[in-house]
């Protein structure tokens, strides 16, 4: 009797405690992380990684895949969202590789999705993407594995900007009717949240003060949802810096990664926007310098750190100045000098465009082959998504040749990585195509 009058009288405790805990699970963002499955050993020796993995590997390993997937959920990350080419194998380890990662996942407890590389070596048309994402409906999206946000499955986009709204109306309407699925956008145009489903930033390394840039898009995805009247996810990104300083881009640029701090900063300012997801950029993104997994130069830092900042999902608010995180020293010896971060300056010839109907900024780097923040730089945009028609904008004589191809893998195909203003290896525009509408990064 009295074992039960002690149960019965701490119960309630019990009870209200298991609720709190359930209550603030509930409350807590998924953490996905961008990863990327086109490595081999040519990569660690090609001089355009920023660091090294340590140990180095093969994307294709499945020992590889099952180490950092063991990495990543010890490390409180809920998934990885995988850069896709489509569902051709030959030649295609973006697909032979995710396969063996949903697997693997299933056996884990964490889960996979595709980022779809819209603007990917095997997409020559729309009727490619269609079919490619018809073809993932029926096949990995029906995986245990794959990511779901409140029970749908989840599908990320890169370079979506390559079509109109209105064509990405038409392959919807095609392949996922019902909305079954979240496609979610990236990019600095909203217009084409009238057929996804969600919006995130791929980068804020460019941004001079993250928590602005970042403090901004809930509130400008409010007005999408109140104007099309219905709800629309928004997926904040969280980065520990950046540095594709090996790549010979003309518009490469460095992020400091401060020792911890300016991951912290990011991370706080993806906290404080309440989204609905956060995304690591990235766990292993080895030629822009932005990944966490442990590395030759800091070992397992960053992992440790990531574990850290999963452990506090109540963590909101302005992010404190970058200061030196306590218990750690500084790294020497290996960081590049850093330049400073923003695009290098044009002193090249330019010409005058006068802003039309429609243009962006991303646009207009499209459709010249130019970096959307060379444009921003040159003509001193403080608000570059807000253009007035007519406006007069310096735009350079010559693209950059060459800029934003990274290593090409054993298959004998461009990864295509991602960056600002980047575009990855494609067939030629047919001379009767369009030119490519208004991109983002």
């Amino acid at each position: 009797m009295r074992s039960l009058i002690i149960i019965l009288a701490i119960l309630p405790v019990v009870l209200i405690f298991v609720a709190q805990n359930r209550a603030a699970a509930q409350a807590s963002p998924p953490v996905l992380a961008f990863y990327y499955a086109w490595f081999d050993e040519s990569t660690w020796t090609s001089g355009q990684a920023a660091d090294t993995p340590s140990p180095t590997y093969r994307s294709a390993d499945p020992a590889a895949i099952e180490r950092h997937v063991g990495q990543a959920n010890g490390a409180g990350i809920t998934a990885f969202v995988q850069s896709w080419y489509g569902p051709q194998v030959e030649n295609n380890q973006t697909e032979t590789n995710f396969r063996a990662l949903l697997d693997i996942a299933a056996g884990h407890n964490f889960q996979a999705a595709v980022d779809v590389e819209v603007m990917g070596p095997f997409f020559p048309d729309r009727a490619s993407v269609q079919g490619a994402l018809a073809t993932l409906m029926v096949t990995h999206v029906q995986h245990p594995a794959y990511l779901r946000y409140q029970g749908k499955p989840v599908i990320f986009f890169w370079r979506q900007q390559r079509f109109s709204v209105e064509e990405w109306v038409q392959i919807r309407e095609a392949v996922d009717p019902a909305r079954t699925t979240y496609w979610i956008a990236e990019g600095l145009d909203l217009s084409y949240q009238a057929v996804f489903d969600g919006h995130h930033l791929y980068s804020i390394a460019w941004a001079g003060d993250p928590y602005a840039e970042l403090s901004k898009w809930p509130s400008q995805l409010s007005q999408v949802e109140a104007a099309l009247g219905v709800d629309r996810l928004w997926v904040a990104t969280a980065m520990p810096g950046y540095s594709d300083l090996n790549l010979s881009r003309a518009n490469a640029f460095y992020r400091p990664r401060e020792n911890g701090a300016y991951f912290r900063q990011t991370w706080a300012a993806a906290q404080a926007t309440n989204p609905d997801m956060i995304i690591i950029n990235s766990f292993n993104e080895w030629l822009e310098g932005s990944q966490v997994e442990p590395s030759a130069t800091y070992g397992d830092l960053y992992l440790n750190l990531t574990r850290e900042l999963t452990a506090q999902p109540g963590m909101v608010g302005e992010p404190a100045g970058a200061t030196q995180p306590p218990g750690e020293t500084p790294q020497t010896g290996n960081e590049p000098s850093p330049p400073a971060p923003e695009a290098a300056p044009y002193e090249g010839p330019t010409r005058d465009y006068s802003v039309q109907p429609g243009d962006t900024v991303y646009g207009i780097a499209e459709r010249f082959s130019l970096d959307p923040q060379l444009i921003i730089a040159l003509n001193g945009l403080a608000t570059p998504d807000r253009l007035s028609i007519g406006q007069l904008l310096l735009i350079p004589e010559s693209p950059d040749e060459g800029d934003g191809f990274s290593e090409e893998t054993e298959e004998g195909y461009e990864t295509g990585a991602k960056e600002d203003g980047a575009l990855p290896l494609l067939p030629p525009l047919s001379p009767a195509s369009d030119p490519l509408p208004s991109g983002a990064f």
